[in-house]
Formats: C-alpha cells, structure tokens, sequence
C-alpha cells in the first residue's frame, strides 16, 4: 500500500520488555497487522522504564516483537519531576533532527504521541519534508495538568511555553486524537477546528490474553482472608493508594478481608510506613510485576480498586489502562474517580463511588464483599464482556486505521 510507513514518535513509549508505556507498543503491533510498515521512535531513558534498552550509538534501531524500534539516547534522571528530564527532552529533539541519517521506510503519516508535546515542533518540519499526514495524539492535556494538578502558575515561562506548543500542535495536525472523550471543547478554544478530533481511548491485547491461574504470592501473605481487595499499578497518593490504606484501617476488624497493593512507585516507602504506623496485618505490599505476570497477580483478587484524587482536570474524562485490565481479568471493580466519562457504570462491573473518601470505600468493599460468590462473577463478566467489545487493540487499531487513511 503506497504511503503505508507510520512514524509512532513518543519520547515514553516503552513495550512489555522495557516498561509503561505501552499504548504506543499495542498501537503498533495492530497496524503491523493491519499491513502497516510501523517505526516507533523512542528515547532510551524514562522514569517509566524497569529495563531500560541497550544502546550503541546516539541512534539504534531495535526489532521488538516485529515492531521497529528507533532509541534515541538520552541522558539518565530521577524522579518525573527531576531537572535532567529538561535536558532529555531537547536531546530527544534533536535526536529527531539527525532520523534522516538512518534508512527508515519514507512515512506516509506521523504520528505525536504527548506528554510531553514539544516533539510536535520537529514532527511538523518531518511532515512537511515528507508529505506526510500528521496526527497528534493527546493521552494528557499538557500544560493543563501541570497547572491543575502540579499547582504551576499559568504565569510560570515553562507553562506559557508549553501552551503556546500545545496551541501550535492543534493548529498544525492533520487530526487530533484523544483518549479523553470529553476534550474537545478544551482544545476548541486552543485552535483546534472543528471535524479534527477523534477518540480513541486505551485498551487491552485480548488476543495474546489467555486464563491465567492466581498468583500464590497474594495468599501466601494474607493467610485466612477469603476476599481480597486488591490495586496493581503505580503506586503513588495521586492513584488514591493512602484511601485505600484508611479504607483497610476502617476495616481492620474484618477477618475475612485482605488488601493487596502491587507495584512500585516514588511513594511507596511514605505509604509503607503510614500502613506500618497503623499496624495494618491486612494489607500486603507486593514488587512490581512484569506485564506477563499482571493476569496471574489480578486473579488473586476478588475485588479490584482504582482511584485517582478529587481533581477537576478528570472533567475531560479518563481511560486508565489498569482499568481495562481488570475488566479482562474478569474482577468486579470499585472506582474512585469523579471524571467526564465512567466506565465502570457504562459496563455495570462494580460501582464507581466519590474519590479521596475512606469511608465511603470502606463502604462499598463490604458492600461488594457481602455478595455471593456468582453474583461477584457475574459483574466480572460483565467488564470482561465490556472490554472485549470496545477496548480490545484489534477494534483501536482499526479506528487508527480509518484516522491514518481518511
């Protein structure tokens, strides 16, 4: 098909050998699929990466999993919030500058995954040097989140920077694509033309899914509890982890209960501590798993928890992908999340309650916990049913597809 390279730009897209994130990583792979010719283009150093990829040079190309693989090395950082993350940036953007010296397939569309966005003002000069259809795509609304969530002065020079990129990319993109559904009126009145956006949320590889069996790790350190509330994924207070800590404090009396946290994160010793201060032996902290090992670890759960902090930045709606996995695994779930969009409600698979409130998920856990077994089943099927219908990779990139040929 003539015109049938894609260029996948985003500086964090890792894949299920390297780390978060992985839309980029499943949004290939469906393309090449589809008959595409996919390049991904990536940096070699993220603060989301647990193994990061092996670099020679200031470009290497990497086959992973049939996709290829453009790493642009980039200097190492702490935390998100480090100062070494500036400098990664504008070394990846010059990294951009120097892809014509590789043999890469001429792109027929580009593709800009953001956060963050800036890679956009290079993605402009490649499109037009190939005439290629340019698509950015917005997974978080830059620099608002930064001004909502982070408290950073829309006065700050870094803020008025980024949403002078952020009005540019609007303006300039052959189309917009989101995972927020309800973003359209924000980018609206940043430039964006009307007939330009187009949703396309996250999801889950329901093909290479298969039953796994539960994880023993779960019930080895929760003896005797018959129902376990569990969260898999970053852990941090701004995924609601310190509420689910209050919740399972609530709740201590309860034998029959158990809650499981699984993941790491630069918080995870502050919220360690905080379960230990509380002499919680109902709540267990379990490492980072691989991707591979997520199905297993989720089917020690009987109830799944998500939460994010009451912020009025979700209004534009959410599509986290932990959710998604949930729904796979088949696992009722409770949500603590206020936002645009519910996808809890929408599938009938739990009950979405108010975030940042203990009581209120203590709350539902009993609630959730007090039904029998088949009725626990039946909500779970009901995600599964749910996500297999409109979140599977196959049907998103097929949505992509008709974005790319349009």
């Amino acid at each position: 098909m003539s015109g049938s390279a894609v260029w996948i730009i985003c500086q964090h897209a890792g894949s299920p050998r390297h780390g978060m994130n992985y839309r980029p990583y499943n949004l290939a792979h469906g393309l090449v699929e589809l008959g595409r010719d996919v390049t991904v283009i990536s940096a070699s150093t993220s603060h989301e990466y647990f193994s990061p990829p092996l670099t020679r040079g200031f470009l290497t190309i990497e086959d992973v999993d049939g996709i290829r693989y453009v790493w642009v090395r980039t200097p190492g950082y702490g935390e998100s919030r480090s100062s070494g993350r500036v400098l990664a940036w504008a070394v990846f953007l010059f990294g951009l500058l120097r892809l014509s010296t590789l043999e890469l397939p001429r792109p027929g569309s580009i593709v800009v995954s953001s956060p963050p966005p800036y890679p956009i003002l290079v993605a402009v000069l490649l499109a037009k040097r190939f005439k290629a259809r340019l698509i950015f795509e917005v997974r978080d609304l830059w620099p608002l989140s930064l001004v909502e969530l982070g408290k950073i002065s829309v006065r700050h020079p870094f803020v008025r920077l980024t949403q002078w990129v952020e009005d540019f990319a609007y303006q300039r993109a052959d189309r917009v694509v989101s995972v927020l559904p309800a973003a359209e009126s924000h980018m609206a009145s940043h430039g964006l033309d009307a007939g330009k956006f187009v949703y396309i949320p996250n999801g889950v590889e329901v093909g290479t899914q298969k039953d796994a069996a539960p994880d023993l790790r779960i019930r080895a350190v929760l003896p005797g509890r018959n129902c376990i509330i569990g969260y898999a994924g970053k852990v941090g207070i701004a995924y609601g982890i310190q509420t689910l800590i209050e919740a399972a404090s609530l709740l201590h009396d309860r034998r029959d209960l158990g809650f499981a946290i699984v993941g790491g994160g630069s918080e995870l010793e502050e919220l360690r501590l905080e379960a230990r201060a509380r002499g919680l032996d109902n709540l267990a902290f379990i490492p980072p798993v691989s991707k591979a090992e997520i199905p297993g670890m989720l089917a020690s759960f009987d109830i799944c928890y998500l939460g994010l902090r009451a912020e009025s930045l979700f209004r534009f709606g959410v599509s986290p992908t932990k959710l998604f996995d949930y729904f796979l695994a088949a696992k009722p779930v409770i949500m603590g999340i206020r936002a645009g969009n519910d996808p809890v409600a929408a599938s009938g698979c739990g009950l979405t309650i108010a975030p940042a409130n203990p009581g209120v998920l203590a709350q539902a856990i009993v609630s959730l916990a007090s039904l029998p077994r088949e009725e626990l089943q039946a909500l779970g099927a009901r995600g599964r049913e749910y996500v297999i219908n409109y979140h599977d990779w196959s049907r998103l990139s097929r949505m992509y597809e008709a974005v790319l040929s349009s």
